[in-house]
């Protein structure tokens, strides 16, 4: 079966009209950045807003975030460091948390009351499965804290079985 997959080429245009102003644009997914040698003004943040809305974007205000220009810049969960980018403290405590969730409701107890269901615990445990990968990918595999991660997770999918 063939599939086409009509891209919309206006959102490339996003790219095209930071480099116009000085600024560099990424996109992860939904996930867009914009950069800058200098610091954003009030302007220039209703500016960014004002494309992202044209290209067919909504603004989701609650993941918009301003660094300094001396701060080193955060994309989606890497803090792009130098000589080379690391996982963002956010995301490893989201991660921590994660699992911490995972080991209450993999307790026997809750699942004895039927309180959990196994298909959403399965889930969330590929869920935390993908963000330890996330963390050895960018780590390297051989990460005291990506194999930490790892057997904690080995640990609990040992205790119950999905």
């Amino acid at each position: 079966m063939l599939r086409l997959v009509a891209y919309d080429i206006s959102k490339d245009r996003l790219g095209d009209k930071a480099y116009k102003k000085g600024w560099v644009y990424t996109r992860y997914a939904d996930d867009i950045t914009f950069s800058s040698d200098k610091n954003f003004s009030p302007k220039q943040m209703d500016k960014i807003r004002g494309l992202i809305r044209q290209a067919g974007f909504a603004v989701n205000e609650k993941k918009v975030h301003l660094y300094h220009k001396d701060d080193p810049p955060e994309v989606t969960g890497l803090v792009l460091l130098d000589p080379r980018p690391d996982v963002s403290p956010a995301f490893l405590k989201h991660l921590k948390a994660d699992l911490k969730a995972l080991k209450l409701l993999s307790e026997q107890r809750m699942l004895r009351r039927g309180i959990v269901m196994a298909l959403p615990l399965n889930k969330l445990r590929q869920s935390i499965r993908g963000q330890i990968n996330f963390v050895g990918m960018i780590r390297g595999w051989e990460d005291e804290l990506y194999r930490r991660l790892m057997q904690k997770l080995q640990r609990l999918s040992a205790v119950v079985s999905y």
